[in-house]
C-alpha cells in the first residue's frame, strides 16, 4: 500500500517479515531522541526566520519546510514509536486512519516543497529579471502543494482500518447462524445452490489495509502513482540544480573573459587611492587637516558606495549561497528517504532500523542552516544570549 512501512516489511509472497523485539526497541529509542532534537531545532528555525520583516521567497519556503519538519518531529515520530511498540494494534479505526494520514502526507509534502524550492532558486539565479515567483505566489504554491499532499493522505487513510473483511462459504443450513459470528454480515446466495458466500467483517484491532471502502484495483493503481512522486521529484530537482550549476559556471567564465579583455583595474585603483591619501594629509590655508573637511568626507563616502552592478553581483552571490544551502537540504532528503523507498518496492532487503532513518532528514535541516547560514547563526546567538541574560 501507500504506507511505506506496511509495504516494506511484507515479502514478495505477501507474508509479514518478522522483526526482533530488540530492533523494534532500538527504533523506538532512536525516534524519541530524534523527536526531541527535531522539535527543538525546527522550533528555533521557525522562531528565527519568522522574525524577518522582509520575507523573500526563499525564507517563505524555509518556513514551510521547517513547519512540516516540526510537525513530523513533534507528532509523527512519537506516533510512529507508539505504533511500533503496539505492533500496529491501534485498536480504534479513527486512530488508525489518522496515523496513516499523517505518515502518508508527510513525505510527499516534503518532496513537493523540494521541487518548489528548486524552481524558485532556478528562477532567481538563471532568470533574475523574470518576477515569476513572488512572496504571494510562493505562499499560494505552498497552500496548493499542502492540499494535494493532504488529499494523498486522505486516500491512504481510507484504505486502512482495524476491521478485516473475510469471505466464508457456508452451507444453506449454516447461513442463519452467521449473525452470531459478526455483527456486520453480508450474504449473497444463489436460489439454485445449497451454499452461499458470506462476507464477515472481523475486528482485528491491527491497523492494516483492507478493501472495504476502496477497491483493490484502485489501490494498486494509486500505489504506483504515489510511488512515482518521489522519483519524479528527484528527476526534476536534479535537472533544475544542474541548470543552476551550468548557469553559474557560464557566468563565471564570462566574467573572467571580461576581466582579461579590460585593462587591469587593480593598478588604477591603487594609484587613485594613493593620490587620495596624499591629498588627505595636506593642509589648507588655515592649517586645518584636510581629512577633517566634512565636504571631502562626504565625497569619499560617496565614492565608497557600491554601484548598481556591485549590488546585482552581491544579490546574485547571496542567491547562489542560498541555493547551495537548499541543495544540501535536498540532497540529505534524497539520501535519507531512498533506502526506505527501495525497501517499500522490495528492491533491497527490509531492515527496520535503516528504514526509519528517513526521519533523520527532519532533524538535519536546522543543523544545515546553522552551518551554512551566517545570519541564522547570528540570530541563534542572540536568542541564547537573551535567554542567558534573563536567567541571571
Amino acid at each position: 500500500m501507500s504506507n511505506l512501512s506496511s509495504d516494506a516489511n511484507t515479502s514478495d509472497t505477501g507474508e509479514t517479515v518478522e522483526v526482533s523485539k530488540s530492533a523494534q526497541h532500538a527504533v523506538i529509542c532512536i525516534l524519541m531522541v530524534l523527536s526531541v532534537f527535531g522539535s527543538i531545532g525546527n522550533g528555533l528555525v521557525l522562531y528565527v526566520f519568522s522574525k524577518k520583516v522582509d520575507k523573500v521567497t526563499s525564507t517563505i519556503f524555509i518556513l514551510a519546510l521547517a513547519g512540516a519538519d516540526f510537525v513530523t518531529s513533534l507528532v509523527i515520530m512519537p506516533f510512529t514509536a507508539v505504533n511500533i511498540l503496539l505492533d500496529d494494534c491501534l485498536k480504534y479505526d479513527f486512530i488508525c486512519k489518522l496515523y496513516q494520514f499523517f505518515i502518508t502526507c508527510n513525505v510527499p509534502l516534503s518532496s513537493f516543497l523540494m521541487v518548489a524550492i528548486a524552481v524558485d532558486r532556478y528562477l532567481c539565479i538563471c532568470h533574475p529579471f523574470v518576477r515569476a515567483m513572488t512572496p504571494a505566489r510562493a505562499r499560494m504554491s505552498i497552500m496548493c502543494l499542502s492540499l494535494f499532499a493532504f488529499l494523498l493522505g486522505s486516500i491512504t487513510s481510507l484504505a486502512y482500518g482495524v476491521v478485516e473483511p473475510r469471505t466464508v462459504i457456508n452451507s444453506a443450513s449454516n447461513i442463519t447462524n452467521t449473525s452470531e459470528v459478526t455483527s456486520d454480515v453480508y450474504t449473497g446466495s444463489d436460489d439454485n445452490s445449497t451454499t452461499a458466500e458470506v462476507t464477515e467483517y472481523v475486528y482485528t484491532g491491527k491497523c492494516f489495509p483492507n478493501m472495504i471502502i476502496l477497491s483493490r484495483d484502485f489501490l494498486m493503481n494509486y500505489q504506483k502513482v504515489y510511488a512515482s512522486f518521489f522519483l519524479i521529484s528527484v528527476v526534476i530537482v536534479s535537472i533544475l540544480y544542474g541548470l543552476i550549476y551550468y548557469s553559474v559556471t557560464q557566468r563565471r567564465k564570462w566574467r573572467w573573459r571580461q576581466k582579461s579583455l579590460k585593462p587591469s583595474m587593480k593598478s588604477m585603483t591603487t594609484c587613485h587611492t594613493d593620490v587620495e591619501t596624499v591629498e588627505l594629509h595636506k593642509t589648507d590655508k588655515n592649517g586645518v587637516n584636510a581629512e577633517e573637511d566634512p565636504e571631502e568626507k562626504q565625497q569619499l563616502n560617496h565614492r565608497k558606495r557600491p554601484s548598481g552592478r556591485d549590488k546585482k553581483d552581491y544579490n546574485r552571490l547571496a542567491n547562489i549561497r542560498t541555493a547551495a544551502m537548499l541543495f544540501v537540504v535536498t540532497t540529505v532528503f534524497i539520501i535519507a528517504f531512498l533506502p526506505a523507498w527501495l525497501m517499500a518496492h522490495r528492491l533491497i532487503g527490509y531492515n527496520i532500523v535503516v528504514f526509519y532513518m528517513y526521519f533523520v532528514y527532519s532533524v538535519a535541516n536546522p543543523v544545515i542552516y546553522a552551518f551554512m547560514n551566517v545570519a541564522f547563526r547570528k540570530e541563534l546567538k542572540e536568542v541564547f544570549t537573551k535567554g542567558s541574560s534573563c536567567t541571571r
